[in-house]
C-alpha cells in the first residue's frame, strides 16, 4: 500500500513541477508605466502589487519567486499572470490609440487597473435602491434642526432613526459605509 502512496506522491510532484507559468510581455512604455505606478504612494496598494506582479512576471521571475517576495501566494501571483494574459489585447489595443493620439498614459493607466480590478463577487443584490442612496446622501447634508432635532451633528444612528421615519430601513453601520463609500468615489 505505502508503494501506491508514494506513487501517488510522485505523480503529484511531477505533475507540480511541470506546471509552466504564463509568460508576460510588456512593452517598454507599459513597463515604465507600472514602475512609476508602484513606487507612487498615492496608488491603492492592491494595485501596486498586483502592478509589481505583473511587471517581476515580465522579467522571467518564476510564480514561487515572486510570491515569496511579495509575501503572497503563488496562487495569487498565477491569477494576475493569467488574468493580465488574458486582457493583454486591450492594453495593446489602448497603447495603439496612444501612438494615433486617441489616448494618452492616463488612459494607458486606467486600462492596466481595471485589467487588475477584482470580478464582482457572488452575493444579494442590495435591498436599497440608487434613488434611496441619494435621499440617504442628502439626508445626510442637511442640518438636524430641519428636522426638529436638538443636534448640530448627525451620528450614524440619529441617521438611521430618521431614515427609519423617510420609510427607508437601514442600520448605523450600513450607512457608515454608505457615506464613506460615497465620500471615496466623488
Amino acid at each position: 500500500m505505502t508503494i501506491g502512496l508514494h506513487y501517488i506522491v510522485f505523480l503529484y510532484k511531477e505533475k507540480k513541477m511541470s506546471r509552466q507559468a504564463v509568460q508576460i510581455t510588456v512593452s517598454k512604455r507599459v513597463g515604465e508605466l507600472l514602475i512609476s505606478s508602484i513606487h507612487k504612494r498615492n496608488i491603492e496598494s492592491h494595485y501596486q502589487k498586483r502592478m509589481n506582479i505583473i511587471y517581476q512576471s515580465s522579467l522571467g521571475k518564476e510564480n514561487q519567486d515572486i510570491a515569496r517576495e511579495m509575501n503572497c501566494s503563488p496562487v495569487t501571483v498565477r491569477k494576475w499572470r493569467k488574468r493580465w494574459k488574458t486582457f493583454e489585447v486591450v492594453i495593446k489595443q489602448t497603447e495603439k490609440e496612444i501612438d494615433s493620439k486617441t489616448a494618452n498614459k492616463v488612459d494607458l493607466l486606467y486600462k492596466i487597473k481595471e485589467v487588475l480590478t477584482d470580478f464582482p463577487r457572488s452575493g444579494s443584490s442590495s435591498r436599497i435602491t440608487n434613488s434611496e442612496k441619494d435621499r440617504l446622501i442628502a439626508l445626510a447634508c442637511e442640518p438636524p434642526q430641519n428636522y426638529g432635532l436638538p443636534f448640530t451633528v448627525w451620528t450614524h444612528k440619529e441617521l438611521s432613526a430618521q431614515a427609519k421615519k423617510m420609510g427607508i430601513n437601514i442600520s448605523s453601520s450600513y450607512y457608515g459605509i454608505l457615506l464613506k463609500k460615497r465620500i471615496t468615489t466623488t
